[in-house]
């Protein structure tokens, strides 16, 4: 009986590297709820909505909401002006459930397509916004990452969507407030004086 067991389990571990050699194994993963195309006119929408918010507000103080297709699209113009971009396909973002969730397709050793998400809690503090790791699926596994991990993509989720707020609506703004709703984010905030 041990050796029926044991060569099933060679059997199964050379069927699995040789579907992953040929990129044919059927790696289930995370899914989007629905799809979303990025667009330079979504982009558009966002700078005009921007700079409306800014006419009629004689105080300087502040209400935009960022939908999903806006995030997705500036995600991606950002991703695009990378040197070295990640391997990563198919980025969208989504608001659900008071997270920001990003989806991708992850390309591992340069045959391995995967579907991923990253939960993301998204919070002001100090007039900036701050990002954490809320949970992390990586084709079908869902972990919490290792504290060095956590820490590591935070800084990075950090850091790209510090530079997406900063390139659409300026360097001089303070973010007081983050709301997330299906479907879109709402940034409050005030205008510093120059």
């Amino acid at each position: 009986m041990r050796s029926q067991i044991l060569a099933l389990f060679v059997v199964a571990a050379t069927l699995i590297q040789t579907f992953s050699c040929c990129n044919a194994i059927p790696i289930g993963g995370p899914q989007p709820p629905h799809e979303i195309a990025p667009s330079e006119e979504a982009i558009q929408k966002l700078r005009e909505r921007w700079k409306e918010a800014l006419d009629v507000s004689p105080d300087g103080a502040f209400d935009i909401a960022i939908t999903e297709t806006e995030m997705t699209a500036l995600a991606n113009k950002a991703l695009a002006t990378i040197e070295e971009p990640p391997p990563i396909e198919n980025l969208q973002i989504h608001f659900q459930d008071s997270l920001m969730n990003i989806y991708a397709t992850v390309t591992v050793h340069e045959a391995l397509p995967i579907p991923a998400m990253v939960a993301l809690s998204v919070s002001a503090a100090n007039g900036e916004i701050n990002v954490s790791v809320k949970e992390a699926e990586f084709g079908g596994l869902t972990s919490m990452p290792s504290e060095s991990a956590m820490e590591t993509v935070t800084n990075i989720f950090n850091d790209l969507v510090d530079q997406i707020i900063q390139d659409e609506i300026g360097k001089n703004v303070a973010i007081t407030d983050v709301q997330i709703e299906e479907g879109k984010m709402t940034l409050s905030g005030t205008l510093n004086a120059e």
